[in-house]
């Protein structure tokens, strides 16, 4: 049976945070109707059907292999690739053609007055510069922490080299046209493979590049140097 035919479900977010980005995704892709919170409920609650989502979000993404020198050779999976559909249709992206003209999307994290965290590119202007130097090619360069979730996996979708500082934000690469490639930025220090493994999972490409140059830190935020 296709897991997409599992719905409708009811969504109950359990947790005391604002809603974020993901909200929309969660709502839109799994949820039937807005998602619910525990206040929108009184008194005693039966439920005939419930599914508790357990928290351990890197055991997908960074599983134990078992032998130290053994990569993963597992690829392009029904799972991740249901699940990308799910969401991608949720949002009418999922029928559509990759872009005629190769697109490059740097993403970026900003440091702001709440928010001093994270792997920030030190040299962004000369990254930058060397991307526009691509001939026949649409380059853009953007935060996504600062674009409507909707206005982000539409861009991802329309990407077909996706670049950025090892973080979060390139998990998005699940989302991006076919035969898309990530270019993965690692810090000296970062051996992680969380990336490369959502990449290969949903039949992306996948391409690292570790910097030499250690980071410098302003608080808990460390300035990344690619060599160009």
């Amino acid at each position: 049976m296709d897991a997409c035919s599992f719905f409708p479900f009811l969504v109950v977010l359990f947790d005391r945070q604002p809603d974020g980005p993901f909200y929309e995704l969660i709502e839109k892709g799994f949820s039937e109707g807005k998602l619910k919170r525990s206040g929108d409920f009184k008194g005693k609650v039966r439920f005939e059907k419930l599914i508790f989502h357990l928290e351990s979000p890197a055991g997908i993404v960074f599983p134990k292999i078992g032998q130290k020198d053994k990569s993963l050779e597992c690829y392009n999976s029904v799972l991740w690739r249901k699940y990308a559909a799910r969401v991608l249709k949720a949002f009418d992206l999922y029928d559509v053609q990759p872009p005629a003209v190769p697109s490059l999307t740097l993403i970026l994290r900003e440091r702001t007055q709440e928010k001093n965290v994270g792997r920030v590119l030190d040299n962004r202007a000369e990254v930058e510069s060397v991307m526009r130097k691509c001939t026949l090619c649409d380059v853009k360069v953007v935060d996504l922490a600062g674009m409507p979730y909707k206005e982000q996996i539409r861009l991802i979708r329309s990407t077909n080299v996706l670049v950025g500082v090892h973080g979060a934000g390139l998990m998005n690469i699940i989302f991006a046209a076919e035969e898309a490639v990530l270019v993965e930025i690692h810090p000296h220090y970062r051996q992680d493979r969380h990336f490369r493994i959502a990449s290969r999972m949903s039949g992306k490409i996948y391409m690292p590049m570790r910097t030499k140059k250690r980071v410098t830190c302003q608080g808990s935020s460390d300035d990344v140097y690619v060599e160009i």
